[in-house]
C-alpha cells in the first residue's frame, strides 16, 4: 500500500503545483507523519520533493526537475505500471491514464509495450 500511496503523492504534488502535508493527508486519508515519511521515501528514491515556504507554499517537485526513464530498469518500469494500473482502478483521473500512456510510449524495449497487466481495486 505504500508503494500506491507515493505513487499517489508523486501525481498530486505533479498535477497541482504544491500541496500541504495536510491536503495530501486528508486526500489520501493518512496522517501528515505518514507524508512526510512517504516524500522522504520518495526524496531517497531520487525524486526531489521540496518544502516551498510561505503563503501559497507547499509540497511539490523541484522546479526544472526532469525523471530520467532509464533511472528505471525494466522490472521497476513494470512495478510503476502495475502501481498506476491499480490507482487507475480506483481513481478514474485522466491523468493516471496519461502517466501510463507516457511510460508504454517512451519505451524502446517491447516488454512494457506488450504486457497485459489488469488489477481491479474497485471493489
Amino acid at each position: 500500500m505504500k508503494s500506491t500511496r507515493m505513487f499517489s503523492i508523486l501525481n498530486l504534488v505533479v498535477n497541482h503545483q504544491k500541496m500541504t502535508a495536510q491536503e495530501l493527508a486528508e486526500k489520501l486519508v493518512v496522517s501528515k507523519r505518514t507524508i512526510y515519511r512517504d516524500i522522504e521515501s520518495l526524496n531517497l528514491a531520487g525524486i526531489p520533493i521540496v518544502s516551498y515556504p510561505g503563503q501559497g507554499g507547499g509540497l511539490g517537485i523541484l522546479a526544472n526537475y526532469k525523471l530520467d526513464k532509464k533511472f528505471f530498469s525494466i522490472d521497476e518500469l513494470q512495478t510503476i505500471l502495475i502501481g498506476l494500473d491499480a490507482l487507475n482502478s480506483i481513481h478514474t483521473e485522466n491523468n493516471i491514464k496519461h502517466l501510463i500512456t507516457k511510460i508504454v510510449e517512451k519505451d524502446e524495449q517491447t516488454i512494457l509495450k506488450n504486457a497485459d497487466i489488469a488489477i481491479d481495486l474497485s471493489s
